[in-house]
């Protein structure tokens, strides 16, 4: 049917039909949607298939408007069709996989993106989003969809979940004085990593240069090296040893009068090399004395060694620990002013640090799994 070839995917699709269902585009787009999804096998496909049942639930009955073909020439309005289409949530054995309870995970078996016996060691690129944090989100993602600015009573429960989850990070952190400012939720790692070094930049104006290593995430790399460009920053690398390893005492060679920020990665994503001197605080603890902001990206260590200590700013990555993509966060220390400070101008959300609104759902998964990690009576025994 080159006429509608959606029509011939949805029927490939479905199992229990024989004839092409009369949806009109939205409802075929849906469908379509959570056919692709669910093929993945994975997490998100099942906290996928869950939304698409609320809304297949108010789809359930569809109307079409049909021509007959042997009216084809015909200028009138063809019957209407009504025809009901039930459907019931998908289990998680349905996507090959069983639930280890006692340690909140997932165990998938003979997924379609996988061979068959495949143990997943990749964790330092994502790992698998755990039950606990899918059944937080849920309620987000059904019942308590209303937008956190709300003034009414749908925008109360996920404004204060919104401002729980800022809690639990700073829990997991290990952040004593929580403040609701110290937390700024962004899209991504990368964000969270370009909004550090455009706000320690705005923050010291006559300040200019930057002092980073060689081999920082291209979060960092190619936001310097763009600013570089447009002569708004300047920045110094420091070169990693022959273990891939950043020493302390060459940073703070790098140092400058006119430094406004040293960014320096608690763990490496490709060699898992640690920077002792920013998880000890000792880097942290100079640049301060210098009057110099000092920030760590610490995706690839939260979760799996203890949080770096006496940081101005440290980034971390939901999907590194448990939760889904898309959500990252920015931890700021509790007494630097970046109220006037922005990457994203718009509704003042974040503390007018980042307009947009709040992803509520993805939030509390990251919180979630923030409280997973500050649970764990040692940092080895975080299931993942």
């Amino acid at each position: 049917h080159t006429e509608h070839p959606s029509r011939i995917i949805i029927t490939t699709m479905s199992s229990n039909s024989s004839s092409h269902p009369q949806h009109n585009n939205n409802n075929t787009s849906s469908t379509l949607l959570f056919t692709a999804v669910a093929a993945t096998a994975s997490t998100a496909a099942v906290l996928t298939a869950w939304l698409n049942y609320y809304r297949i639930r108010q789809l359930q009955t569809t109307t079409q408007n049909t021509k007959s073909s042997d009216d084809s020439e015909n200028t009138s309005t063809g019957p209407v069709r009504h025809r009901s289409y039930s459907w019931e949530p998908p289990s998680i054995e349905d996507y090959g996989a069983t639930l280890d309870v006692n340690n909140d995970v997932l165990l998938y078996r003979n997924s379609i993106t996988t061979p068959r016996c495949c143990i997943y060691l990749d964790h330092n690129a994502t790992t698998p989003v755990k039950p606990s944090v899918l059944q937080a989100m849920m309620p987000y993602l059904t019942t308590d969809y209303g937008n956190p600015s709300s003034s009414h009573a749908y925008g109360r429960a996920p404004k204060e979940a919104v401002a729980f989850a800022r809690r639990q990070v700073c829990d997991m952190l290990g952040v004593v004085d929580v403040d609701e400012d110290s937390i700024v939720f962004t899209g991504c790692g990368t964000e969270a990593n370009n909004l550090a070094i455009h706000m320690a930049l705005q923050l010291s104006p006559r300040k200019k240069h930057v002092v980073t290593s060689n081999i920082e995430h291209p979060a960092i790399l190619k936001y310097l090296e763009y600013l570089k460009s447009e002569k708004r920053c300047s920045y110094t690398m420091v070169e990693c040893d022959e273990e891939g390893l950043i020493h302390g005492d060459d940073v703070i060679k790098a140092m400058r009068r006119d430094t406004a920020l040293v960014s320096i990665m608690l763990a490496n994503n490709e060699s898992g090399a640690v920077c002792e001197d920013m998880a000890n605080g000792r880097i942290a603890r100079e640049c301060r004395t210098r009057g110099i902001l000092c920030h760590t990206d610490a995706a690839q260590a939260v979760g799996k060694i203890p949080p770096p200590r006496d940081m101005d700013f440290c980034t971390i990555v939901g999907h590194k620990f448990g939760a889904p993509k898309g959500i990252g966060a920015l931890y700021i220390r509790p007494g630097i002013d970046t109220a006037n400070v922005a990457l994203l101008y718009g509704g003042g959300q974040e503390g007018g640090r980042r307009g947009g609104t709040e992803n509520v759902p993805y939030i509390v998964a990251l919180g979630q799994a923030a409280a997973n990690v500050t649970k764990s009576t040692t940092i080895e025994n975080v299931p993942y």
